[in-house]
């Protein structure tokens, strides 16, 4: 390859290189604006994961007071349900007290107190004559008369007075125990609702930092599809280099080859001179002296 021609490839890897450059470049930026917008990305998902682990916290505390006030609500329920056994025991206790101690033949006290509403509902609602009028009372006198002196056997019996007081007791712990449960069912429904309402925002923030997973994946992807790209033409640009820097080496080697052919054949010319004797010139002095 002569000097020209080796100029000529030379130029040719140049302009290849430049090109090589500007794809390196152009891809370089490319890359570096898509790791800018994985980062982002990555900030957003990493945001709303912060997000969704403070609520989830929220909703694990709320969860845990519900599931305490249903534990209470559970224990309330066995109170009122231990009570409400206790009353109905103690009326059926009662009640069988009273039938021992009023008489074999004692007439019914609920069936007294029927007839007893009886005869006063048709004394507030009937137009009766006067005599008429005049035995209704006396019939309802006689009644309460009778339903008082059962009731005077039966609250006269200490055994009975006290089981009644023990029956109104029962009644209100019963009651006081179901008010209890409806306020911690109302308190566990509460705490329920908000949890409900946590885990649903959650769901929404969590599709949030999905998305934001999804696009920093994909903008990562690209990335290194670009920094792949971008290694391609660096080494390339390279390659280029090397074979540039070769040229030169061999075009310098081979001009230098040459001067050193072309001194060899002087050096014999001045050579066969001095065998012949004939003069030398300054010059074949001085290339005597240069080749020692």
């Amino acid at each position: 390859m002569d000097e020209e021609e080796a100029r000529g490839e030379i130029e040719d890897l140049k302009r290849k290189r430049r090109k090589a450059e500007k794809e390196m470049l152009k891809h370089m930026d490319r890359r570096n604006q898509l790791n800018q917008e994985a980062k982002r990305w990555s900030g957003i998902r990493d945001e709303y994961n912060a997000k969704v682990r403070e609520l989830l916290h929220q909703a694990s505390a709320h969860k845990a007071q519900r599931d305490d006030a249903n534990r209470d609500v559970r224990e309330a329920k066995e109170v009122r349900h231990t009570y409400n056994i206790k009353v109905k025991e103690l009326d059926q206790d009662i009640r069988a007290l009273k039938r021992e101690l009023l008489p074999k033949d004692a007439e019914s006290l609920a069936k007294l107190k029927k007839e007893q509403r009886g005869l006063e509902f048709k004394q507030m609602t009937s137009v009766l004559s006067p005599d008429k009028e005049k035995d209704l009372i006396n019939a309802l006198t006689s009644v309460t008369a009778r339903i008082r002196e059962i009731e005077k056997v039966v609250e006269e019996n200490d055994e009975i007075r006290t089981m009644k007081e023990e029956l109104i007791e029962a009644k209100e712990k019963a009651e006081e125990a179901h008010r209890k449960v409806s306020v911690l069912a109302d308190a566990a429904q509460v705490e329920h609702d908000q949890m409900i309402e946590l885990y649903s925002k959650i769901d929404e923030l969590r599709e949030i930092a999905d998305n934001a997973q999804e696009k920093f994946v994909e903008a990562k992807t690209q990335a290194d599809d670009e920094h792949g790209i971008y290694v391609t033409f660096l080494q390339q640009m390279k390659d280029y280099e090397k074979m540039v820097s070769g040229l030169w080496r061999k075009d310098r080697d081979d001009k230098k080859r040459t001067e050193e052919e072309k001194d060899k054949e002087a050096e014999e010319a001045v050579f066969d001179k001095l065998k012949k004797g004939e003069k030398l010139s300054t010059d074949d002095l001085m290339l005597l002296q240069k080749s020692g």
